[in-house]
Formats: structure tokens, sequence, C-alpha cells
């Protein structure tokens, strides 16, 4: 099984994933794609900023400072001191794989590129861009996505910010596959995960991410081996959320919730 894996730019929560479905999967990883585009979530720094205000950004900010201080020594210590999980160039250069950037995975020249490594499978790990028919239609098997909700509840755009704002005491990560709507297809795996009063935005990614990654490893291993078993994915409307707006930040902070 040969996958290549499509993700965003993260300084905290993807690169130990996809490091783990790399060396958990059983699969051969061909490539690491992280897309730039206007939807990811590092391209939306001044939006985040209006909307939890300065100091919660400082302190996200002063996070990111010290994650990549501490991957600057791993690189040093040639990943002895936190195992080369501290950034995707880390986790990539680790593993001897091709880390590729892109501002947009339907463009042709790309595509080329992905069907001359003969891919069985791609990987969506929170990849911040639809993908169109004819990349879907590249691997063998398919695209998968992750999706840090229960879907069909919580498609879209910050789940992990609508759950707290609706004072919601669960949430969930779904694997499903792909098609040409968000978050949309047939549901694979998924599992439920319990979320604390006290949780911040920051808290809900770490855990939903980490419980994606692990559904994302024990679903490769279902498709290799052909024992998938997929459900509906009865989505609609009502259940699909876009970017927050300000009465909605104002509404979250009423509730006593935190970005981080």
């Amino acid at each position: 099984m040969k996958i290549v894996i499509l993700t965003q730019s993260d300084d905290f929560f993807i690169p130990i994933n996809i490091n783990a479905i790399i060396e958990g999967s059983g699969a051969e990883t061909a490539m690491v794609v992280v897309i730039n585009s206007k939807g990811a979530l590092t391209n939306k720094k001044s939006y985040f900023l209006k909307g939890f205000g300065y100091p919660a950004s400082m302190r996200y900010a002063l996070k990111i400072v010290n994650q990549k201080l501490q991957d600057f020594l791993d690189r040093i210590l040639s990943w002895k001191l936190y195992g080369g999980i501290k950034s995707m160039k880390s986790v990539c250069a680790k593993n001897a794989i091709p880390l590729v950037e892109i501002d947009n995975p339907n463009d042709d020249q790309f595509l080329e590129k992905l069907k001359s490594l003969n891919v069985d499978l791609i990987v969506s790990y929170s990849a911040p861009t639809v993908f169109r028919e004819k990349l879907l239609k590249i691997p063998i098997h398919g695209c998968i996505n992750l999706h840090c909700s229960m879907l069909p509840n919580y498609a879209g755009i910050m789940p992990s910010f609508w759950v707290l704002h609706n004072m919601e005491d669960a949430t969930g990560a779904t694997v499903h596959y792909m098609d040409t709507k968000i978050d949309n297809g047939k549901i694979i795996n998924q599992k439920k995960v319990e979320l604390d009063s006290r949780d911040t935005v920051v808290d809900v990614i770490r855990k939903t991410k980490l419980m994606g990654g692990k559904l994302i490893v024990e679903t490769i291993k279902q498709i290799a081996e052909g024992k998938v078993v997929a459900k509906e994915n009865n989505l609609d409307g009502k259940n699909y959320y876009t970017w927050p707006k300000e009465m909605d930040f104002k509404k979250f902070r009423e509730n006593g919730k935190k970005f981080c």
C-alpha cells in the first residue's frame, strides 16, 4: 500500500500524528504535501487575533516560538531529544520522505506528479482545500479525510471552536471517504471524544487530532486488508459550520471559553 499524505502547516499537533501514520500504518509513504492555501489556519493570523484577542494570541505565539526552539535543538541532536516530531520538516527528514509545499493540490502539474507515483491511497489529514474530481480519481483506493468532529455533526470549519461555543460535553474524530463536497462521503471510522468544561480550543484540537491519527492508522490497515465497512454520512445544511463571526466570538467569551 503506497500512500501520499496531504495536510497543512501546524506547529503542534499534526507532525506527531503524521509521524504515527508513517511509522504505524504499515504503508509506504511516498510523499507528504503541505498545502498553503488561503484556507490554511496559518494564513488566518489576523482573523484569530481579532476574534480571540491579543492576550490569547500572544500566549499562542509564545508557544509557537518555544516549539520551534525545541525543534531546532532536536534537529541538532539528530532527533534524540524529542524524536523528530516537533515539525513537519523533522518528521519527513527523520523518515527520509519527500516534503512538498504547494498552494493548490488540484493544479495539473501536481496531479501529474501524483500519477507518476502510482499511489494507492491519498490521506488528507485536515487538508484545507476541497479536492476536485481529477485528484479524487488518481489513487486506486480513493481519498480519505480526517475531520475533527462526529460527522455528520459539526462539518465544515473550526469544529473545535463550535463545540465549545455550543457548550457541548463531547465531540469526536471521523475518517471518511472524500468526494467533491466538504466533509461528505461515507464514514469509515469515528470515535467519540469527551470534553472537560475547562477545555480550550487548543485542548479540543489536541484531543481530536490525536484520536484522528489513531483512526487513520486503523483505516489504512483496513483498506489494505479489504476490511472496510463504510456507513452513510447524512450531511445537511444544519450540520455545517463556517468561519465564526464577531457575535460568535463574543458569545464564546461570554460562555467563559478560551482559545488557549
